[in-house]
């Protein structure tokens, strides 16, 4: 079985160390990690014809039931975001960026930006200046002057505050965003219960691992992620920790503020929930087998 990552990141270090350091195979799944650069619905279709067994987005999720995609869920996440950018010193606030130019990647950060502008009442292009960069050149932003804030995964927060950049929050408490997560087709669900389980409960396991043992995480992610320096893996994985440490946990607040930015950017005036977009028996089921020391 296939689970579908969209390119190599910390982010999704609990995927590749349920497959390398075997939860997988202990669950006697033979289930590998692949990247795919597809559109987001291309992937929802590829679940739901069963071509590939898992993706890994929440914010695709939300984004398919949003948009009338298919039936999908989101299992579990593998990490949280409390932070809407990493900026300059000199922006205290998100309407500190009027009239600055702000670098975003394709996905989630792309949209939060324009998230911002329809709520402010900006016009790209006019009131602000977006720039979409790769993974390179979102680490490569923090080093240039014309760059005011840098919107990205909680691990480029390394190179930002390197460079003298600080975290700014998201303006109201219950703002958040979860980052990567293990999602399937319902269909997967209704017809293989007993596999989604074993296969929640291996990122489960790997999750835990990776939080309480720092040498083996960054061994992993040097192994995974062939773009970072010992240095860089080792910081990467220090920021995630000192924020919380990889998540599996999808909250409500989580999927409300997610479906209020993708609701507003792609048009859509439908309203989800939690229930709607997660199923998260099988989470709660592992984690309990996990705190009551049920390793079996």
């Amino acid at each position: 079985m296939l689970l579908a990552l969209p390119y190599p990141t910390m982010s999704f270090l609990p995927f590749y160390a349920a497959e390398d350091l075997g939860f997988f195979g202990r669950e006697g799944l033979s289930i590998h990690c692949i990247h795919v650069r597809d559109e987001k619905e291309r992937k929802v279709k590829l679940a739901l014809k069963a071509d590939l067994a898992f993706y890994t987005s929440v914010s695709t999720t939300v984004e398919a039931v949003l948009r009338n995609w298919g039936e999908v869920k989101a299992l579990c996440a593998t990490q949280l975001s409390l932070h809407f950018c990493t900026a300059r010193q000199e922006i205290k606030a998100l309407q500190d960026l009027q009239g600055r130019k702000v670098m975003v990647g394709g996905g989630a950060s792309n949209n939060q930006i324009l998230y911002l502008c329809k709520k402010l009442g900006w016009e790209p292009g006019r009131d602000i200046t977006i720039v979409r960069g790769d993974a390179a050149g979102r680490i490569r932003a923090f080093q240039d002057p014309g760059i005011s804030a840098v919107i990205a995964r909680e691990e480029y927060t390394y190179w930002g505050l390197k460079a003298g950049f600080h975290l700014l929050n998201y303006p109201q408490e219950y703002m958040r965003w979860h980052g990567g997560g293990l999602c399937t087709a319902a269909r997967l669900i209704a017809e293989q219960p007993d596999l989604v389980y074993r296969t929640v409960r291996a990122v489960v396991r790997a999750t835990d691992v990776l939080n309480r043992n720092r040498e083996e995480a960054i061994a992993l992610a040097l192994r995974r992620i062939s773009n970072l320096s010992p240095e860089e893996a080792e910081g990467n994985y220090d920021i995630l920790l000192g924020q919380g440490g990889y998540a599996c946990a999808i909250t409500e607040e989580g999927i409300r503020y997610m479906s209020e930015v993708l609701g507003l950017v792609k048009g859509s005036t439908k309203k989800v929930t939690l229930k709607d977009v997660a199923d998260l028996s099988f989470l709660e089921r592992a984690e309990r087998e996990l705190s009551a020391g049920n390793t079996s």
